[in-house]
C-alpha cells in the first residue's frame, strides 16, 4: 500500500513539473505573432490579401507590378512574381 502512495506522489510531482515548464515556455508577447516585411525599393503597396496561411502583397512601380506571397506561419517568402505593365 505504501508503495502505491509513493508511486502516486512521484507521478503527481512529475505532472506538476511538466505543467510549470509548459507555463514558463508560453509567451503571449505581440512580438511572437508579428514579423517584418521589407518593402521593395521605390515601390508602393497596391493591395494585400490574407488567404489561408498566406499573405499576398502587391507592389506597383512605374514600369512593373510585383506580387509577393508570404507564408505567415513559416515567416518566409514562398513566391515572387514580376509583371510588366
Amino acid at each position: 500500500m505504501a508503495i502505491l502512495i509513493v508511486i502516486g506522489i512521484i507521478i503527481l510531482f512529475i505532472g506538476i513539473y511538466n505543467k510549470i515548464n509548459y507555463i514558463g515556455t508560453f509567451q503571449t508577447s505581440k512580438e511572437n505573432y508579428s514579423f517584418k516585411i521589407n518593402k521593395p525599393q521605390g515601390m508602393n503597396i497596391i493591395s494585400h490579401i490574407i488567404k489561408d496561411n498566406n499573405l499576398i502583397i502587391s507592389y506597383e512601380d512605374n514600369a512593373n507590378i510585383k506580387i509577393i506571397i508570404y507564408d505567415y506561419f513559416k515567416e518566409k517568402i514562398i513566391k515572387e512574381i514580376d509583371l510588366l505593365k
